[in-house]
């Protein structure tokens, strides 16, 4: 370890510290003034050495203020050699900072003193008073100062003028406040006063610091864990997820497990398991520092992704498999964690009984593997003979199991603690994920629960029939070998993008986006002559913000303008959130519910365009016609709406009002001698504005003429026709006017000149239809000489 002499400001690299006398400093790094780097402490000293002159450069006077007052405070204490982190490692090697990382807590513990130099504290107060500076510090909130107040037993704090506040056995009451841990464990009334503290109780310390780099979440706990592994900065939240794999392989401690909600009452749970209703795995719950996308699958999963999940762990203790059987008569082995492909293969007490999630008949919802067993009340299988087993429901009417697994770890003496698990699959897997939606006793709401406290005092129970009160039967959990879903490999993957919930939007507004790329726009200008407006630098994007509290129906629309100059018109095609097709006078006197207001719609207009000074008119409905198929078998659903528009309403699983993602809806709008099909599909991997968005659509335009009242027996119907013009084709008057101005443009040449007409069949008209759709192309050839 490098160390820095308070007489010299030289940098001295020893191979221990085991025989050495130093202070060590803990402090919160900051960006103004800028910290001095080993670099720059060594290339003062070297500076001084070559300066030759009479008398000697103080090296000092070119150190920053605070190193010269932490050499000065050491060296007034007696002590010439002065250990701080922004100076004593050199930071460009890796191979030194990893082993400055995994030593770090082994240097602050072997160090005579530590100083805690808080910047933001004054001496003008009584630092252990409530609401004082010295317990608002940032210092108690980052992730680095966790284990310098734990590793050294004298730790001295200073104030910003190094006046001293105190010790940690003198604030040990408020510094326990503040931190979260126990007075005995500062003040180190026990020789093991760290060993005896669970995984849990631990990790919660942790819980509501920050790192400025996510792997330090996981490197700054090492030391307090006894830990050494290699640290790799890139590798994100995986660097938590091995150091819990080195604690399983190193602490025989199962609150480790014991993260994220936990319900206080297992029967409670249990009855709530049964009657309330099944929440779909797509629904997520909010966890802490995760994004809602991945915040259902890291529940599920048997290690926490962060520390901040243990907030709420501080009270679990861990218990031994002589406790178990000796306190509460369960059988367990000592467990091996294996990481598989399939998860941790671990072992655990299970319950040979299951809960049935969603069902409201108490009397079928668990099966028994032994009816002798005694069973709790609100756990009673249903009646059956003894040569008949219980009758299961049927699968169609239940979501999924919920097992119980016995942790070796309580609250208190009362009480155990019990993971809920879930078969991933059919009903007989081995592999489980881990919790289930349950109401929150205090808030009512729909909450996800990892785990259960399970009571050990008596409680009402049924044994054949008779009621009587005995002890919550333990012995129904035997010893299984289970995979745990545990994944490893998607830390960092999944969507990045978030929803509005996780952004901090209100759930009541979203933000809906339609997006045609600028090839479609294109290729509208150039086989029809077609602008569209209004346009961006890439494409036609349309916004469709829409405010569900606001209560209004018809207050959210975007449109796009398809101006066809030749005929004079433009097409104008909407988009919008909100719909009146309802009930103007309901007999119950309410409002729609918000499913019904919030359906997307498209609708068409067609009208003149304006004179320039003039507003454009609200122009004239399109006819609508029938909804087309998306070429692959499957069709959006139509609602039906009094306002001749087309939804948005989805046949599949999906948000209500909103295609599916494998859906696609092609709505057919005819003008005269045109029409315009719109089709509108849901666009994923694709963020056409930046900010939070609900949904993204694309949109396509496509144009086909049409011709009305021809006579189904003619000869042009249902094949193509070429007609040459050298005699007797076709008149130009015939043509559309862009053709007639672009043969007219057309140099002469010598030669024979032939104008075409193409007549092909694009739709095939329904049975004694007097119409068929076609679309007619009408073209120049010239023969030149060669």
């Amino acid at each position: 370890m490098w160390l820095l002499n308070t007489h010299t400001a030289e940098l001295r690299d020893f191979a221990s510290s085991k025989d050495i006398r130093y202070a060590i400093i803990s402090h919160v790094w900051q960006q103004e003034p800028k910290e001095q780097t080993f670099h720059e402490v060594r290339a003062v000293s070297a500076l001084c050495k070559a300066s030759g002159s009479e008398p000697a450069v103080d090296p000092f006077s070119l150190l920053s203020r605070k190193i010269r007052d932490c050499c000065r405070m050491a060296a007034r204490a007696g002590y010439d050699w002065l250990w701080l982190d922004t100076c004593c490692i050199d930071q460009h090697s890796s191979a030194e900072l990893s082993e400055a990382i995994n030593s770090m807590f082994t240097w602050y513990a072997a160090a005579q003193v530590c100083y805690v130099y808080l910047h933001d504290v004054g001496d003008d107060e009584d630092p252990a008073k409530d609401g004082s500076a010295f317990r608002r510090s940032v210092w108690h909130t980052r992730g680095w100062t966790l284990q310098e107040l734990l590793a050294p037993a004298c730790v001295i704090f200073l104030s910003k003028t190094w006046h001293t506040l105190g010790s940690k056995h003198s604030l040990a009451k408020a510094l326990s406040q503040v931190s979260g841990i126990k007075e005995g464990v500062l003040t180190r009334e026990r020789t093991d006063w760290l060993e005896s503290v669970s995984v849990a109780e631990r990790m919660s310390w942790a819980a509501h610091r920050q790192t400025t780099r996510i792997e330090d979440r996981a490197y700054s706990l090492m030391g307090i864990f006894g830990i050494n592994m290699p640290t790799i900065y890139g590798e994100g939240p995986r660097a938590f997820m091995r150091l819990q794999e080195e604690i399983l392989q190193r602490i025989p401690d199962q609150s480790i497990f014991a993260w994220g909600r936990i319900h206080p009452n297992f029967k409670n749970a249990v009855e709530d398991l049964r009657h309330g209703d099944v929440v779909e795995t797509e629904q997520l719950a909010p966890a802490t520092d995760l994004a809602a996308s991945d915040a259902q699958a890291r529940l599920e999963d048997l290690l926490a992704p962060s520390p901040a999940e243990f907030a709420h762990s501080a009270a679990i203790k861990s218990l031994s498999i002589l406790d178990l059987a000796t306190k509460y008569g369960i059988r367990g082995q000592v467990s091996q964690y294996t990481l598989t492909s399939y998860g941790m293969l671990v072992e655990l007490p299970v319950s040979e009984d299951w809960v049935l999630v969603g069902m409201t008949e108490p009397d079928a919802t668990d099966a028994a593997a032994d009816v002798e067993a005694t069973e709790p009340v609100t756990e009673e299988p249903a009646a059956a003979s003894a040569d008949e087993a219980p009758a299961l429901p049927e699968e169609s009417t239940v979501s999924r199991r919920v097992f119980a697994a016995v942790l070796a770890c309580a609250e208190n003496s009362q009480t155990l603690l019990v993971l809920l698990l879930r078969p991933v699959g059919h009903a007989s897997s081995a592999q489980y994920v881990v919790g289930e939606y349950i109401t929150d006793p205090e808030s009512g709401e729909r909450r996800y629960y990892r785990a259960a406290l399970y009571p050990r005092f008596p409680v009402p129970t049924r044994t054949r029939g008779e009621i009587k009160t005995a002890n919550v039967p333990f012995a129904s959990f035997a010893p299984r070998q289970v995979y745990i879903r545990h994944n490893y490999a998607t830390l960092t993957l999944g969507e990045a993008r978030l929803r509005h919930a996780a952004q901090g939007q209100s759930p009541h507004r979203v933000v809906y986006t339609f997006h045609a790329p600028q090839w479609t726009l294109n290729q509208l200008q150039a086989r029809h002559a077609l602008a569209v407006h209004p346009t961006r630098e890439d494409g036609l994007t349309l916004q469709v913000p829409y405010d569900v509290s606001s209560g209004k129906l018809e207050h959210a629309v975007s449109s796009a303008q398809l101006i066809d100059r030749a005929r004079r018109e433009v097409v104008v095609v909407r988009v919008g959130v909100g719909c009146a097709c309802f009930d103007p006078t309901p007999t119950n006197n309410s409002l729609p519910n918000e499913s019904t207001i919030a359906q997307l719609w498209i609708d068409a207009r067609v009208a003149p365009i304006p004179e320039p000074g003039y507003a454009r008119p609200y122009g004239t409905p399109l006819s609508l016609g029938e909804l087309e198929s998306d070429g692959h078998g499957r069709r959006a659903a139509r609602a039906p709406c009094a306002a001749g528009r087309v939804h948005l309403c989805s046949k599949g699983k999906s948000r209500e009002g909103e295609l599916a993602s494998h859906e696609a809806l092609v709505a057919v709008f005819r003008t005269a001698g045109r029409e315009i099909r719109v089709r509108i599909e849901p666009q994923r991997g694709f963020e056409p504005i930046r900010g939070p968005v609900w949904s993204n659509y694309g949109i396509a335009f496509e144009i086909a003429d049409v011709v009305d009242d021809v006579d189904p027996q003619s000869p042009n119907v249902g094949e193509a026709s070429m007609t040459a013009a050298a005699a007797a084709g076709p008149s130009t008057s015939s043509m559309p006017q862009q053709v007639q101005a672009q043969r007219a443009q057309m140099p002469p040449m010598n030669g024979d000149e032939v104008v075409y007409a193409a007549t092909v069949p694009v739709e095939a008209s329904p049975s004694g239809s007097p119409k068929s759709v076609l679309s007619t192309f009408f073209g120049v050839f010239r023969k030149t000489k060669a």
